[in-house]
């Protein structure tokens, strides 16, 4: 398949420009494919609005910075997504380009995940449901391979020092599976959710606390509540 096809081009476009047009179009198609990921996704996550994604996408001119930050999402340095494209618009299939193939650049490769999640409250968190429309707070930087429904918490309490401290940032993804042993954000019928370890033994649910002097576990088994996500990164900022 001929996926520049995907690229709306027009005769103002840069070589460069022609280039990452080709490159975010297979992207974006590949991740749509793959993972049902939207362009609303990708705006979200690498904080910039949903008009500056699809200009980017068309091939219209774009910052630097910006095409950084977008290439990044799907774990492609700038350097990297003008290869990719350049390489598609030879003709060739994306799935055989390598980064190897790059020429030297003092540029190192990022992460391979990198986006931005909303960051919510406790009690946002009890009924969270990825859907909301509302202006977060702040938007939290992971590199987690993480859905479109994450959201981050800001550590409250001492129930898990050491590892979590207050002010620390953890990263949940409601639809990631959990096991017991696991970081996780339950709603235990209070009106805000909690952040606690979760085991299973035998029929026994239990959410536990890391601090010792913070109280023994206490067993769910029977109660009205429900694992809201599984925690799966913590952020920290000095």
């Amino acid at each position: 398949m001929a996926y520049h096809s995907y690229m709306k081009t027009t005769k103002e476009l840069t070589p460069a420009e022609k280039a990452i047009a080709a490159a975010m179009a297979y992207l974006f198609n590949a991740a749509k494919e793959k993972h049902e990921t939207t362009q609303e996704d990708v705006a979200l996550a690498v904080g910039k609005s949903l008009k500056q994604i699809q200009r980017i996408k068309g091939g219209k001119s774009s910052k630097v910075s910006t095409l950084t930050e977008v290439a990044a999402y799907f774990g492609f340095t700038y350097e990297n997504m003008l290869a990719l494209g350049r390489w598609i618009l030879d003709g060739k299939a994306p799935e055989e380009w390598k980064p190897s193939l790059l020429e030297e650049s003092n540029v190192s490769p990022g992460p391979s995940i990198l986006r931005k999640v909303p960051l919510i409250s406790f009690i946002q968190a009890g009924d969270w449901s990825g859907d909301e429309e509302f202006e977060p707070e702040e938007l939290i930087t992971c590199t987690s391979n993480v859905g479109p429904k994450a959201f981050a918490l800001r550590v409250k309490g001492p129930s898990m020092e050491p590892e979590f401290i207050e002010g620390d940032y953890i990263i949940i993804d409601p639809d990631k599976q959990w096991e017991s042993g696991d970081y996780v954000v339950a709603k235990n019928g209070e009106e805000e959710a909690t952040f606690k370890r979760y085991y299973k033994d035998g029929d026994k649910h239990f959410l536990k606390p890391l601090n010792v002097d913070w109280g023994k576990p206490k067993d769910m088994t029977g109660h009205n509540w429900r694992i809201v996500g599984r925690v799966m990164e913590k952020v920290k900022r000095y």
